[in-house]
């Protein structure tokens, strides 16, 4: 319904203008100063298009391409100049619209078949089913031509075995064959070899660029209806690495570019409209609100950022309205349901039972629940003390729900241009009493002051809500290890639970209180244009952006009564809590950009300004002891001493900037640019705070060489890219170089009374510097069959010395110690995306490919190291954060091979037949030993994602269009611990485990978890 309105309020526009004579008229009024000699006519038509409002549409075989043009003429308009230069060339021209002109050529056509002609009648149609005006069809071959009219119509006699190759300016050129039709539908694609994409601090056509940049479109983003715009990504650009977190309703995913290469933050810089925000600003965003997402990931393109972009960018555009466009009116409304694609498998009660029981036997003791109690679990005869809970499906939902409603207004006059939307998003969870809803509400303005002096000014606002029940971090644990046999409630209404415990997931989240949370966020910016004579421009942005967000807690006291009586209590005694933090962010850029070409040169340099401060504060309390399990202020509490406490606190940082970059284009084949950035922040030590972030790329359009002539028709774009660089990251806690102390209020005693004290809170460092990482990528950009097939390969390598890490200090010196630049990290990796789009009669479809994969490799300690923990380690020459344990050899088959194998250290003698094995790699001496203990543990994985691929297909056809989207990982490996796997509430440790009562063979055939036992 929309396109058809838009497609008839243009034909109205249209009309009108035509009636009018409007385009005409624009002509007249139109006027250009033109100075060349000795130039071709694409460059005037280029002068024409930089002056005026036109694009020239032209057949490339009607045009001379020598350089006989030769004009000077000051205030003339447009008809005045064309006529001027066309009179001795054979040439005219056609002005159809007030934006459009098609050249033709008028010379008498002397290569006119003598083959049967018929009239062809047909419609041109873009990419979004809309009438084009203005397309050029001619006859292949031949010098008959025609221009389609306001309602993308045209006739034209052609033979009726010939070709009719149709043209339109920013749109690829089609080849339609006639076959002796006389009617005809024509699609034609956009240019994409030439689209401009945002870069740093501006835009670029995409033929020059020579960084690693993906951009994401707002056709492709809005197509997925999520709650959080960054699921809309996933496998959209290949490295791009994105971790859902849990799936609570409001929760943000983990964001990732590229592999891993450092050990502190990983957080990519992003920036909105020119403002340096965080992934929290990112993901506040409004889908529909979202231009496009242009993807830094190389040095070259991410550089001129500096010190917060060695873990690539975000560069975020949002929708702005259009020039001379009357009110568009946007309305969209999804309903959406989410559902488990997989759950859990849950034993009955009597199933559990006997698992229990078995494992007790297993361990050699005797079965802990009796024939008669697995009896009533099976006939439901005592259900208060004897039943059968799937506490997964009594726990949680078999589906949640999610609602968006957008609106969005845009539109502008012949000086501005405005765009103002609201949106609101809820969403229900998996989880009872858990929801999330946001608001989100933007303006972007634009107007120009003077012919080149423009200004813009922007104000977004987000709000959101959640609500979550207490121990919802504990909440599924709890599900899966609840036994079976137990009731949610008793016939009484009391809750059913193990004596003496107070665990019940369905009581804490109906009776144990909740969380709720809000997060405010106000953004202003400004912006001023101004060019100062043709290709100086000189810009000033100003941002303010303000954060507010805050909790408020409530943990209600749930009564247990046991067996006998007595009772047993969660969250006693009862508490409320309440907290807030406040910052803000203001942010002052400038930038001076000049470009120039001469002749085949085309040169673009670019110098800039920014400062960023900072500030941030934070207040909590809490208080214990409330009267009323239902009331919610703090006042309302009566605890004392310590049964109540309140916080506060302040911090400050700030970014001072200096930037510039240079480009060279010889040809459109030739490219080069060179980045700097000289960046100070308050984060660092004096006297380290001022560093220089390099880099440079260089670009080479091998399609565009003569050589290549004899395949041009198959490929169309060819062009090989290399970047090297160096990157920043300072993201670590403030004040690490300072002497930060800290209070207490019970610090010391004396006279058997606490008194405060102040004692210093971290030992500094005041050497403390920046991390760097030096960057190489090597890719190569293609485009062939006409444009159908578009691809894109990049490998790299990444090197990050200097890493923050917190090292490890000895106990005597009794405080902690500020991190150390001491890590050095290596890391690589390869993406491919490949994009065919074509159509099949009037089908229009496309199909993108896109694979990337990653290592990572820590390099130097300075010392230190292997650092273990609970499941992984971190040592040189080993991925970062290596699953680390023991190596399986299957299991135990005999009596024998236990006797004659290793076994685990204080266990040998608990050893049976089921039983995993694990290999004897070491010892103290570096030999094996003979036994398993912590010698023998090594690498036996790593859970970095690896191979990660996205196919996503598009189709049109008549107006209805459609997509279907996959994303996954190939592999990635995680450490699945006994709490997970051998739990006997588990149907898996049924059917999976090593059965007693199963031969060895069978088990061995079947089994795929050791044999159970209790202990």
């Amino acid at each position: 319904m929309k396109k058809i309105i838009k497609h008839r309020l243009r034909q109205f526009i249209l009309l009108f203008f035509f009636i009018g004579n409007v385009g005409m008229l624009a002509a007249q009024s139109q006027r250009v100063t033109i100075e060349l000699k000795n130039a071709t006519l694409k460059e005037l038509f280029s002068i024409v298009e930089k002056q005026t409002s036109y694009r020239f549409a032209y057949r490339n075989v009607v045009l001379d391409e020598s350089n006989d043009v030769s004009i000077s003429v000051k205030n003339k308009s447009v008809p005045e100049v064309l006529d001027e230069v066309f009179k001795n060339k054979g040439l005219d021209y056609n002005i159809v619209s007030d934006k459009s002109i098609v050249v033709f050529d008028k010379r008498p056509n002397l290569g006119k078949s003598s083959r049967e002609q018929v009239t062809v009648k047909g419609i041109v149609y873009d990419e979004t089913e809309v009438p084009v005006i203005g397309a050029n069809i001619v006859v292949k071959g031949a010098n008959v031509g025609t221009v389609s009219n306001i309602d993308g119509k045209f006739s034209i006699n052609a033979p009726a075995d010939g070709v009719l190759e149709v043209s339109y300016v920013g749109y690829n050129k089609e080849e339609v064959e006639i076959n002796g039709r006389t009617s005809l539908r024509i699609d034609i694609r956009p240019v994409v070899l030439d689209e401009v994409v945002v870069v740093a601090y501006g835009t670029q056509k995409k033929s020059s660029v020579t960084g690693a940049i993906d951009v994401i479109s707002s056709k492709t983003i809005e197509q997925v209806p999520v709650s959080n715009i960054a699921y809309s990504l996933q496998g959209t650009v290949p490295g791009l690495i994105i971790t859902d977190n849990g799936g609570k309703p409001g929760s943000t995913p983990s964001l990732n570019i590229r592999a891993i290469g450092t050990m502190s933050s990983t957080e990519p810089l992003v920036i909105i409209d020119g403002v340096p925000a965080g992934l929290g600003d990112f993901y506040a965003l409004s889908s529909t609100d979202v231009e496009s997402v242009s993807v830094l990931k190389d040095a070259s393109s991410a550089a001129i950022y500096g010190s917060r972009a060695s873990n690539g960018v975000l560069l975020v555009t949002t929708k702005k309205g259009n020039k001379d466009k009357n009110p568009t009116v946007d309305i969209s409304y999804t309903a959406s349901m989410q559902t488990p694609t997989k759950v859990p498998e849950l034993n009955n009660s009597w199933d559990y039972a006997i698992l229990v029981n078995e494992s007790y036997v297993q361990a050699g003791g005797n079965p802990l629940y009796t024939d008669e109690e697995i009896q009533m679990m099976r006939d439901g005869s005592n259900p208060d003390y004897y039943a059968n809970t799937n506490w997964w499906k009594s726990a949680v939902k078999s589906n949640d729900s999610m609602h968006q409603a957008n609106v969005r207004v845009s539109g502008g006059t012949a000086k501005s241009a405005y765009m103002i939307s609201g949106g609101y998003t809820s969403q229900q969870g998996l989880v009872q009493f858990t929801d999330f809803s946001k608001y989100n509400a933007r303006a972007n303005v634009s107007t120009q002051i003077v012919d080149n002096f423009d200004v813009m000014a922007g104000v977004s606002y987000y709000r959101s809500n959640s609500k979550e029940p207490n121990h919802y971090s504990d909440f599924f644990e709890a599900v899966l290890n609840m036994p079976p046999y137990l009731p949610v409630k008793r016939a009484n209404g009391d809750w059913g639970h193990l004596n003496n415990e107070d665990t019940n997931p369905v009581a804490w989240i109906t009776e144990g209180g909740h969380t709720k949370s809000y997060d405010n966020n106000l953004l202003m910016n400004g912006m001023a244009n101004w060019e100062i004579i043709p290709g100086l421009r000189a810009k000033a942005q100003f941002s303010w952006n303000l954060w507010e967000v805050g909790s408020s807690s409530i943990y209600k006291t749930i009564t247990f009564v046991n067996e006998d009586g007595s009772h047993k209590y969660s969250n006693d005694p009862n508490s409320v809590s309440r907290s807030m933090t406040e910052r803000s962010q203001t942010t002052l850029q400038t930038t001076l950009e000049y470009e120039k070409k001469i002749q085949n040169h085309f040169f673009k340099v670019l110098a800039g300004f920014t400062d960023e401060h900072y500030k941030s504060y934070w207040v909590g309390a809490n208080r214990k002891n409330i009267p009323d399990n239902n009331l919610e202020e703090i006042d309302g509490a009566t605890g004392t001493g310590d049964l109540k406490d309140n916080w506060g606190n302040s911090d400050e940082w700030r970014m001072y900037s200096y930037f510039g970059r240079a480009n060279y284009d010889f040809d459109s084949r030739y490219f080069l640019e060179f980045n700097l950035r000289y960046d100070g922040s308050s984060r660092l030590a004096p006297g380290h705070q001022y560093t220089l972030f390099p880099s440079g790329s260089i670009g080479w359009r091998i399609s565009e060489e003569k050589f290549m002539e004899p395949i041009r028709t198959v490929v169309d774009n060819l062009k090989l890219r290399a970047s090297y660089g160096q990157l920043g990251n300072q993201t670590i806690s403030l004040y690490q170089y300072a002497n930060v102390m800290a209070n207490n209020p019970k610090e010391y005693m004396f006279g058997h009374q606490w008194v405060p004290g102040s004692y210093l809170n971290i030992l500094p460092n005041y050497d403390l510097g920046w991390e760097t990482s030096t960057m190489l990528d090597i890719g190569v950009d293609f485009n062939l069959f006409n444009n159908r097939l578009i691809g894109a390969y990049d490998w790299y390598r990444k090197k990050t010395d200097g890493i923050l890490l917190d090292l490890p200090v000895s106990g005597v010196i009794g405080i902690p110690v500020s991190v150390q630049n001491a890590g050095v990290m290596a890391s690589w990796g390869h993406e491919l995306q490949l994009t065919w789009r074509d159509k099949v009669n009037e089908f229009n479809y496309g199909v993108t490919l896109s694979f990337s994969d990653q290592m990572n490799e820590v390099l130097d300690l300075k010392g230190t190291g292997p650092h273990i923990y609970d499941r992984t380690v971190i040592a040189e020459g080993k991925p970062l954060n290596t699953l680390y344990g023991y190596k399986c050899l299957g299991f135990f088959t005999s009596e024998e091979e236990i006797q004659n194998s290793p076994k685990p250290e204080g266990y040998a003698s608990q050893i049976k037949v089921g039983d995993l094995k694990y290999a004897d790699l070491s010892g103290p001496n570096g030999v094996p030993d003979g036994k398993i203990d912590s010698y023998d543990k090594t690498d036996i994985g790593w859970s970095a994602p690896r191979y990660m691929f996205g196919l996503d297909f598009s189709g049109e056809y008549k107006g209805f269009d459609f997509r279907v989207f996959f994303q996954g990982v190939g592999k990635r490996d995680e450490f699945i611990y006994g709490g997970i796997v051998l739990n006997p509430t588990s149907k898996s440790l049924l059917e999976d485990r090593w059965n007693p009562e199963r031969s060895v063979q069978e088990n061995l055939a079947h089994a795929k978890l050791p044999r159970y036992v209790n202990g």
